[in-house]
């Protein structure tokens, strides 16, 4: 009988645990997923302050870069799609003409 009582203890014992490593673990993902937010909007911010940079120092094509690689997630920032309006209406180069030529 004490056997008894003392099994059926550590079986409930046992499952309180392994509740609480599922309630660990989810709330371990949930954290990973925040983490992985706040990771893609500092890399976004970072682009949007490296192309406004750069269109301070009149670096227009790093400038387009940078504003085009800060766009490209699922929803830019606002900052980001101003950065890049201000990059795309600044007047500055169209093309790029490759030499048809070589130098010898």
């Amino acid at each position: 009988m004490v056997f008894l009582a003392a099994a059926i203890g550590l079986s409930l014992f046992a499952f309180g645990k392994q509740r609480d490593a599922e309630n660990a673990r989810a709330t371990s993902n949930a954290n990973a997923v925040v983490a992985l937010d706040n990771a893609a909007q500092a890399q976004e911010l970072a682009l949007v302050n490296g192309a406004q940079a750069a269109l301070a120092q009149d670096n227009l094509e790093l400038a387009l870069a940078l504003a085009v690689a800060a766009n490209r997630v699922d929803q830019p920032s606002g900052q980001a799609q101003r950065a890049l309006s201000q990059v795309a209406y600044r007047p500055g180069p169209i093309r790029q003409f490759e030499a048809m030529w070589s130098v010898c």
